[in-house]
């Protein structure tokens, strides 16, 4: 990536010095690019991401309302029925009339928003969360990162970073 910066971005592959140098069955080897790259992640990043399950009980037929301590995937989230142990998404919960058909409802400068399908979005710490449980003994649990590995969350960033830029891909 240094002597693509160098050069400019319209540097074409056959022109790249690092390009094909070696050979692999009589081809040349393809340089990795930054979108293959970003297939993917560190395993100690997956288990770190994680790492914290926070468990919110639910009330039956009650508002439970709940912050998370750091930035939080969506789709790690998930409600429990402890009556038969099944695990629901939190689309698949209010499909079983578990919880409330908004969903998750949370408030943000200060108007309220709610959202059924979490997967797609991040929970942010200092956000005022919360679920209604329609009925039975319900959790509500999602997995929260330890944000340790800095240095490999750092080039997970940068690589997202530059893999908007056009022509550099």
């Amino acid at each position: 990536m240094h002597i693509e910066a160098q050069m400019g971005l319209s540097l074409h592959p056959a022109t790249n010095p690092d390009y094909g140098g070696e050979k692999e069955n009589g081809a040349p080897l393809q340089p990795l690019t930054i979108e293959n790259t970003l297939r993917y992640t560190s395993p100690s990043l997956i288990i770190d991401g994680r790492e914290n399950e926070e468990v919110i009980h639910l009330a039956s037929g009650n508002w439970t309302f709940f912050t998370v301590p750091s930035v939080t995937p969506g789709s790690t989230a998930f409600v429990t029925d402890n009556d038969t142990v099944d695990r629901f998404t939190i689309h698949e919960a209010v499909d079983h009339e578990l919880i409330g058909h908004h969903g998750i409802v949370y408030q943000k400068n200060s108007f309220w928003y709610y959202r059924s399908d979490v997967s797609s979005i991040s929970f942010e710490p200092n956000v005022q969360y919360t679920i209604k449980a329609i009925e039975g003994s319900l959790t509500f649990s999602i997995l929260t990162p330890s944000l340790n590995y800095p240095w490999e969350r750092a080039t997970q960033d940068i690589l997202r970073g530059t893999s908007t830029i056009p022509g550099l891909c």
